[in-house]
């Protein structure tokens, strides 16, 4: 004991200086949120931003050896792994030889799926009821599914690293435990994964790709009965008594009815060749169908599937559709143009889903907007287009809150009054919204194509913006987001504008034949471009203004009317491994 409370005093002391560190680079350290294998986590301000931020009990590696870019290669790979089941990495890097990295903070009074449970302990209830857990491993399901379909494993698996988003649950530290490794002391984790959660073969060095499905099946006895499965917790089991009981197959799953207990221990058997092995969506599929209420009807627990679906077709009100329906309603609509009277906001978490945005329109010519969400929850749309149709100043579609994804969908016709301050836009994120848009195209909109504001985190995925009055995508005041493989084309302004103290990370983004630039640093904003192609527009490929700071690397800039890319006023950043030619001026 007393080498273990030296060897965290030493921890301390080390994390402690790298604080002090990054508090002179600007970082406000706030509260320490706790202390796991591999380091300590912290809240912190970072720029304008709250995050959860990460340090390395001990440095990472020997910089001598060559493995300290090792690690950060990894990181920066880890970093393009994105998924809405998964908290995002935002930023990494190594102070004082330890390793830090920066995530989305759950700022919430409960964090996580360990400390729900502890909240249905004080009700007197024995676990997280049976509906709310299974949403949460369905969840998580998506989230391992997602991984292993590329061969990746997250290997620490624990209520403690599910956290929760506005009570939705994501999956953290996943590719933490690759460098747990590098730590000299790992209190309750171990070569990768944490005792009574990873299966037993872990602990003999050898991987199986059945371990994740391993610890959600721990997960799910556990927070449903109160009781760990393998003894975890209890005064008279032991670390090693743990293990062996994992190595025997002997569980406690009081608590489960036996369907459940079936399909726990079907995951749960100690040779890995023996368990299920047909993916985790398709394990919890089977326990939701388990469940004793469930057992007359087959079922699902996927979106699609459990939620009750309402069928419009365009002789029908869209607008009363929404009002009239309860929460988490899939509304599809069937081909067809469906006409608003006035704007529709939308307060509840639902599905609207079309059948292609050349089919199933939406349309209106009301001031302010077409349609918006201004929810608390999850709100999806897909396949439609949603246009704008007269001169009155409006926004195709706007999202001030809740979490929001956009898939295959036009945003036409924003029209902007510079007198009222409104309107313009094809997709405008603000608030506190968080988004993820893919595969959709924004087009002819007087101002942007997409408008990210505030403090909205956006992923933008897959996009095409063409033909905007301004910028195909621009991010303003403190917002955040990942903008990917997006294509930007024909705007009045720039491809892509980030502007204020905005961050956004720009990767394998195309933008051509814009009026002025390809992409637009300007004020304090900050982030990285990396891998962008920025070709032909009448000003400069990238330009970098005021006291903007973003790192560039390995940009393609070429044939544009004036420089390859451009720094002025007191811009700095690094730009490297960077194209410039065939510019009109500089490269």
């Amino acid at each position: 004991m007393a080498q273990t409370n030296a060897a965290l005093a030493e921890h301390g002391r080390g994390i402690a200086a790298v604080i002090e560190v990054l508090q002179q680079e600007g970082w406000q350290f706030e509260a320490r949120l706790g202390r796991g294998g591999f380091g300590e986590v912290y809240r912190a301000r970072v720029g304008n931003f709250l995050r959860a931020v990460r340090i390395s009990f001990d440095p990472v590696s020997d910089p001598s050896a060559g493995k300290e870019q090792q690690i950060l290669q990894e990181l920066a790979n880890l970093q393009l792994i994105t998924h809405p089941r998964l908290v995002s990495l935002i930023d990494y890097k190594v102070r004082l030889g330890h390793l830090v990295t920066v995530w989305e903070l759950a700022d919430e009074p409960v964090r996580d799926l360990a400390r729900l449970l502890e909240v249905y302990r004080q009700g007197n209830q024995t676990g997280i009821p049976r509906n709310k857990l299974i949403r949460h491993l369905w969840h998580l399901a998506q989230a391992i599914d997602f991984l292993n379909s590329r061969g990746l494993y997250h290997r620490d698996m624990k209520p403690e690293n599910c956290l929760l988003f506005q009570g939705e649950v994501k999956l953290t530290d996943f590719g933490l435990t690759r460098f747990a490794s590098v730590s000299q002391t790992r209190l309750s984790t171990g070569p990768s994964g944490t005792i009574g959660y990873a299966p037993p073969e872990t602990w003999e060095g050898k991987h199986h790709p059945t371990c994740d499905l391993y610890a959600l099946a721990v997960m799910y006895a556990y927070l449903a009965t109160g009781r760990h499965p393998f003894g975890v917790g209890a005064s008279n089991v032991t670390p090693i008594g743990v293990i062996d009981r994992q190595r025997r197959g002997e569980w406690d799953l009081r608590g489960l009815s036996e369907n459940d207990a079936a399909w726990v221990k079907s995951a749960l058997h100690p040779d890995p060749q023996a368990r299920f092995d047909k993916g985790a969506r398709a394990w919890v599929r089977g326990v939701y169908q388990a469940q004793s209420q469930q057992k007359q009807r087959s079922a699902s627990i996927e979106p699609k599937a459990e939620k009750t679906e309402i069928v419009l077709t365009p002789n029908q009100s869209l607008a009363e559709a929404v009002q009239s329906a309860p929460e988490n309603v899939v509304i599809v609509l069937q081909p067809g143009t469906y006409r608003l009277t006035k704007p529709l906001e939308i307060h509840k978490p639902l599905t609207i889903k079309g059948t292609g945005p050349e089919k199933t329109i939406i349309t209106s010519d009301a001031e302010g907007f077409v349609l918006a969400y201004q929810g608390k929850g999850r709100f999806w749309l897909a396949q439609v287009s949603v246009i704008h149709s007269r001169n009155r100043p409006a926004d195709a579609f706007q999202a001030g809150s809740g979490i929001v994804e956009i898939v295959q969908c036009l945003f036409r016709g924003g029209v902007r009054s510079d007198e009222k301050r409104i309107g313009g836009y094809g997709l405008r994120l603000h608030g506190e919204a968080r988004a993820i848009v893919r595969n959709c195209r924004c087009q002819g909109n007087a101002l942007h194509g997409i408008g990210v504001w505030d403090r909205a985190q956006v992923l933008l995925e897959a996009n095409t913006c063409t033909n905007n009055g301004q910028c195909g995508i621009v991010f303003f005041n403190h917002a955040i987001g990942k903008v990917r493989n997006n294509t930007c084309r024909g705007n009045g302004y720039h491809g892509i504008g980030v502007y204020d103290q905005a961050q956004a990370e720009l990767q394998g983004n195309t933008c051509e034949n814009n009026r002025y630039d390809g992409i637009l640093f300007l004020g304090s904003a900050g982030g990285k471009a990396r891998n962008n192609t920025c070709r032909d527009n009448g000003f400069h490929g990238i330009q970098v203004s005021d006291q903007a700071q973003p790192v560039l690397e390995s940009n393609n800039c070429e044939g544009n009317q004036r420089s390859g890319i451009l720094y002025c006023d007191s811009a700095g950043g690094t730009a490297r491994k960077t194209v410039c030619r065939g510019n009109v001026y500089q490269g």
